[in-house]
């Protein structure tokens, strides 16, 4: 049983006509401003390299798309696991030592990869593994500090099938990483 308290984040949606005037917002339906949808990009910027079991927004159009902007879909329902493959010493140190240019795929389930990252873009800091990136769903991999393992998040957008399947590909590609790699060592 983990007995790791939570890290919770909150973010509030970005500027709109009438915050930047002052005024309360309440339910309406206003959108953000071009500087509230920046400060949304941003924040995904900075949360990136961040592995989220779940998240929350509000049904609001301007949370909504200040969620999208930020990388994290719509909010609302999202299918999300975490699931550890047995891993050696010595995949373990590949794996932490991976580079985007050792990943090969272009797609993952069924749409194209728009990031390959080691390390986080906000700071540069190295994120410990890898994570993969398409327009609706993730996965990262991490080796394990204490087991003979490496943890694999992942999380859909869409819905159970299409984390399925991103979860089938990213045990692939991991592997595919983890061989390429050995042969360059």
């Amino acid at each position: 049983m983990d007995t790791e308290l939570p890290i919770i984040y909150l973010a509030r949606h970005g500027e709109t006509a009438w915050s930047l005037t002052g005024q309360h917002t309440g339910l309406t339906g206003l959108p953000l401003t071009e500087r509230g949808e920046r400060n949304a990009r941003a924040l995904g910027q900075r949360l990136d390299g961040l592995v989220f079991r779940m998240v929350f927004t509000s049904p609001l159009r301007r949370a909504r798309r200040a969620c999208e902007l930020a990388g994290f879909g719509s909010g609302g329902v999202t299918y999300y696991t975490r699931i550890d493959s047995t891993a050696t010493p010595e995949q373990k140190t590949r794996l932490r030592k991976l580079s985007p240019e050792g990943i090969h795929e272009s797609s993952l389930a069924g749409e194209q990869i728009i990031a390959k990252l080691t390390r986080a873009p906000g700071n540069n800091a190295p994120i410990g593994g890898l994570k993969i990136v398409a327009a609706s769903g993730w996965f990262a991999a991490r080796p394990s500090g204490t087991e003979d393992i490496y943890k694999v998040y992942a999380e859909s957008f869409q819905d159970q099938s299409h984390l399925n399947a991103i979860l089938t590909e990213a045990e692939t590609i991991v592997n595919n990483a983890l061989n390429s790699s050995k042969e360059q060592a």
